[in-house]
């Protein structure tokens, strides 16, 4: 499973929820006039692409700097009839990107001087001697040439066969670690893979002696305030995952057997440290801005080595995405280039049967989320031009942010 029936109502109001921005400017014509043309907007993607991509609501967040998160939503939880509909309070997975808090956990050890970045695998775990050599570094920035596990037929076809089934790291591991005499060469340059972040995952548990799920909750969902993040493995937090929408598989090439099948119960140790988590699109568009600026929480080197960029293209470093190298990965995170905007941070982050999708323009702080509840191949995933739509609506409402480059 690789991570790279009809709409229940074919007509459902998008209803902006709690937190709205500008709530003692309610009256303000711009401001009434951007809340109503952004439901617009999400009605249009919904109207246009539910049936297709088989999700049954969206739900949005918009954070601009010094502002509360606006919420937004259309659609139900569910494709059966009579669903709840969508609301703030609405938690998604949100895929790989999971990865980026895996990423800010080994920053945050790395500034208490407990690791290196630098450090190979082997100094941490040794089990795994032929990718013994292999940097941290190097395992969450997708120059480590790790074989993808989630890319396995073996593994692809256990997972199908029963969704709630609780894999380990070693079970996920074995699925790709070279048996016996057997040591092939590592692919070089960039390629996308989870098996780093299974990796890691280890490396982080053994060095603090505490589980990843713990090391989430101590040191990024507490102190940040994240209230409705999750990391439901080993088991689920029973009251919290009744806000989980349902997921549903629609990647007729890449997962055929599960196509059209609810996906809300799947148990998320496949995912592990490389795509876990599940949260609200709130707690995402909070999370960018933390991760992203928030000196309190990471250092000014470690946010530098968190953005340190390697060109998808060439597997290279570059400072910056642009017209040449278009798109770039760093730990966890991704750089993208479109000449209408700059360079802007982009990820999409998908499950079983779930897409959540960020973006974040660093130039005029605008930080915008969006989450679907369906899983599709790439070429029928239209879920960026949402944002894109988005974005262009923020610009022309709020001229002031439109960066000098543009």
């Amino acid at each position: 499973m690789r991570i790279p029936a009809s709409a229940a109502s074919a007509l459902v109001a998008v209803a902006a929820l709690t937190n709205v921005a500008f709530p003692a400017q309610a009256a303000n014509s711009k401001a009434a006039s951007f809340d109503g043309q952004v439901k617009t907007i999400i009605q249009d993607q919904y109207d246009r692409y539910a049936k297709a991509e088989y999700f049954s609501g969206i739900g949005v967040a918009i954070s601009l700097s010094g502002h509360p998160v606006m919420t937004y939503a259309v659609g139900r939880q569910s494709h059966q009839p009579g669903s709840r509909p969508m609301d703030a309070e609405s938690l998604y997975q949100i895929g790989s990107i999971s990865k980026s808090f895996t990423s800010a956990l080994v920053l945050q050890l790395e500034e208490a001087g407990r690791l290196s970045i630098t450090d190979p695998v082997s100094k941490y775990i040794h089990q795994y001697r032929k990718w013994g050599h292999v940097s941290i570094e190097r395992a969450l920035n997708m120059t480590s040439g790790l074989p993808n596990y989630s890319d396995s037929p073996a593994w692809n076809y256990l997972e199908s066969q029963n969704l709630e089934h609780h894999w380990s790291n070693e079970d996920l591991l074995h699925f790709t670690y070279p048996k016996g005499a057997f040591d092939p060469p590592l692919k070089e340059g960039y390629f996308y893979s989870n098996t780093g972040y299974i990796l890691t995952e280890l490396v982080l548990e053994h060095l603090t002696k505490k589980t990843y799920s713990e090391l989430l909750q101590e040191r990024i969902f507490k102190p940040l305030g994240l209230k409705h993040s999750y990391y439901p493995s080993p088991k689920p937090d029973s009251k919290a995952y009744g806000h989980l929408v349902h997921g549903y598989g629609y990647n007729q090439y890449d997962n055929p057997s599960l196509v059209g099948r609810d996906m809300r119960n799947n148990d998320l140790s496949w995912a592990g440290a490389a795509g876990g988590i599940v949260a609200t699109t709130t707690d995402v568009a909070n999370w960018v801005r933390d991760l992203f600026t928030d000196k309190h929480f990471l250092s000014d080197k470690s946010r530098k080595m968190l953005t340190k960029l390697n060109s998808v293209e060439t597997g290279k470093p570059i400072d910056h995405t642009s017209a040449e190298n278009p798109k770039g990965f760093a730990l966890g995170v991704a750089e993208n280039y479109v000449p209408a905007v700059g360079s802007f941070w982009f990820y999409e982050g998908q499950t079983l049967g779930f897409r959540t999708l960020y973006m974040y323009v660093p130039c005029n702080g605008v930080i915008l989320v969006a989450a679907f509840n369906s899983a599709t191949n790439g070429n029928n995933d239209h879920a960026h031009l949402l944002l894109v739509n988005l974005y262009k609506e923020t610009l022309e409402t709020h001229p002031a942010l439109q960066c000098k480059s543009q």
